[in-house]
């Protein structure tokens, strides 16, 4: 596939509510285009959706060492943290992503 039908299909996946099909097209594009942001938000959304926070914020971690104080990837994680009803969790990111 291309890389924007991936991207397409992996934000589908996730807000179809499953990030193990996400996880799969995003680990697969991610082996190709290593410094696509909006994949590593995707997939830092996916770990996110899938309940794996911590691995989430280890992403995040990764896409800001590559860009310091971006706020891209906070911004889709708490998107899709509120798109699967974890509150919680998507106000502390969110809120992380308007301090930037």
């Amino acid at each position: 596939m291309g890389l924007l039908a991936d991207l397409l299909q992996a934000e589908s996946a996730l807000i179809n509510d499953d990030p193990d099909l996400a996880i799969f097209i995003l680990d697969a594009l991610l082996e190709r285009e290593n410094d696509l942001r909006e994949a590593l938000a995707l997939r830092a959304s996916a770990d996110a959706v899938a309940y794996d926070l911590d691995a989430a914020k280890a992403r995040l971690a990764e896409m800001d060492r590559r860009a310091p104080g971006a706020a891209d990837g906070w911004h889709e994680v708490g998107r899709f943290l509120a798109k699967n009803r974890q509150y919680a969790n998507a106000a502390e990111i969110l809120e992380e992503a308007v301090s930037r």
